[in-house]
């Protein structure tokens, strides 16, 4: 049943091409539609414009900058500190992992969580450990504040490595945060997969497994994971995987966090060998003791390569959340216009 909400159509654009003496010469173009919530991808020919220059401008990028203070000998004394009730510590550990609040968050609990002290870490240089500490103290960062807060909380972890992705930071970190709202991408897939669940009777997900474990999408299958391209990518070389069978993220055991370390770094490592250097993560949960339920959905997709003087205000919210993030409210906007525009 699930076969029909898979839906594509090829539309052809025609030009006269002047590489080709102005002869006219068609393109195709793939429109997908995602069989949950229906959203198009464009699926067209390569461009062939995203390779690491010769030049290797972020080897010279991060020979040259300074230390942050994410780094080790700043981090300790230049980062904000938890509230006491959620962690009397101040911050979180594990391993070279690190958590405290975000300093300008964008929700109710936001934190920041560095995998080490070092200011840089190359994609093809993550160890499990670095992703398995990270995933470790995002998961207590959760349970420590779902247990000081009666409301539902919607959690997901995020992440945009390098200026590409829309960091500001050199410094490798995930951005874990929890809100009573979830994002506009978190809220669809919940209302969807329930929506789902009640007209036809069956679970989505378990569905989607069964469909895609036998397509030229599937990649490969653990004991906690389902790995899988996307049928309606949101980006580039995009890369999925489902994660347990509707237990909220804070509720994961380690060997779960274990099995998600090693796709990550697996996932890492075919970004670094296909020349690709930045990208952009997401995990979203179903919140705790829920209604809405699904498996963990985690997204992960390359980003531009790092070229010199770039940055990138599309970040993990505007690429896999959907949703805006603005750092002027509209009022300020009219009022700036009004006292500037003349």
């Amino acid at each position: 049943m699930i076969d029909s909400f898979f839906k594509k159509e090829i539309i052809t654009a025609k030009i006269r091409n002047p590489l080709k003496n102005f002869e006219v010469t068609e393109e195709e173009i793939e429109i997908r539609w995602d069989p949950l919530l229906q959203y198009t991808s464009r699926i067209t020919k390569p461009k062939g414009l995203d390779k690491i220059p010769e030049d290797q401008p972020l080897t010279d990028f991060v020979q040259s900058a300074k230390a942050c203070f994410f780094c080790e000998g700043r981090v300790e004394t230049q980062t904000p500190m938890l509230p006491v009730e959620i962690e009397p510590q101040g911050r979180i550990s594990s391993g070279e992992a690190l958590l405290f609040p975000n300093l300008s968050g964008f929700g109710r609990y936001s934190a920041v969580c560095i995998f080490s002290k070092e200011h840089f870490i190359p994609l093809d240089k993550f160890t499990h450990n670095h992703l398995l500490n990270a995933l470790k103290v995002c998961r207590s960062y959760f349970q420590k504040c779902s247990e000081k807060d009666p409301e539902k909380l919607y959690p997901s972890i995020n992440g945009n490595y390098l200026l590409p992705a829309g960091s500001s930071i050199l410094h490798p970190h995930l951005q874990p945060f929890l809100d009573p709202h979830p994002t506009n991408f978190h809220r669809q897939l919940l209302q969807n997969s329930e929506r789902f669940r009640k007209e036809n009777k069956q679970d989505y997900w378990e569905l989607l497994i069964q469909r895609e474990k036998n397509s030229e999408r599937f990649l490969r299958e653990t004991e906690f994971c389902f790995v899988y391209t996307p049928f309606a990518p949101m980006g580039f070389n995009e890369i999925n995987a489902l994660i347990g069978s509707g237990e909220a993220f804070q509720t994961f055991n380690d060997e779960m966090l274990k099995d998600i370390a090693s796709l990550l770094q697996k996932v890492l490592r075919y970004f670094h060998n296909i020349q690709h250097n930045s990208f952009n993560i997401t995990l979203l949960s179903s919140p705790v003791s829920a209604v809405e339920r699904m498996p963990c959905l985690l997204k992960i997709c390359s980003r531009p390569v790092f070229q010199n003087f770039y940055r990138n205000d599309v970040t993990f919210f505007e690429k896999f959340h959907q949703e805006a993030m603005i750092d002027k409210s509209p009022e300020a906007v009219a009022a700036e216009f009004l006292s500037r525009s003349v």
